[in-house]
């Protein structure tokens, strides 16, 4: 069995790598066992700051349980994380067939990525998806509206509307 407890307190990542410049605080517990049965839990109660000049914070809760190399699971009970006009949520779980884990994604400010991916991008997003399934064999399915989309390699879109499904599986269909 193991436990981890670790607060941070003004962290700046750019100290770290090439990344933006923040002041982030947190604070993390990560705990479970690596036999017979790997299970880990990790919850992040508290999660505040700056990062690239723009408000960060969020909170997690999510377990997985893994026996064998076919029978996994995650279970999110809470995952959210905005930044600036930006913000994630998820909940739910997969591992068995029709485990589901809801995702949104707000962002407001594309631009704000590129301080992190270093890809250039710019825009507004609203995604929501439906993520399915066994972890082997997940079908996603969602909505994507865009507006003023910029992407790497200079691709621009006025607006995109979209419904799609993706599939894992080697047999999986893509509408």
């Amino acid at each position: 069995a193991f436990k981890i407890q670790a607060k941070l307190e003004q962290f700046n990542p750019a100290h770290w790598g090439n990344l933006p410049v923040g002041r982030i605080d947190a604070e993390m517990t990560a705990s479970g066992n690596l036999s017979p049965m790997l299970q880990m839990q990790l919850q992040l109660p508290s999660l505040s700051g700056e990062l690239a000049g723009q408000k960060l914070n969020g909170v997690a809760d999510l377990s997985w349980k893994q026996a064998g190399q076919q029978n996994a699971a995650l279970k999110l009970d809470q995952l959210r994380l905005g930044w600036g006009a930006n913000e994630f949520t998820a909940q739910g779980k997969l591992g068995a067939e029709n485990d589901v884990v809801q995702m949104h994604l707000q962002a407001e400010n594309l631009a704000l990525f590129e301080t992190v991916t270093g890809f250039a991008m710019g825009g507004k997003a609203n995604l929501k998806l439906d993520l399915k399934g066994k972890l082997n064999a997940l079908i996603a399915k969602g909505t994507l509206a865009a507006e003023q989309l910029k992407l790497p390699g200079g691709v621009q879109i006025g607006q995109l509307n979209s419904d799609f499904t993706l599939g894992t599986a080697a047999n999986a269909a893509i509408d």
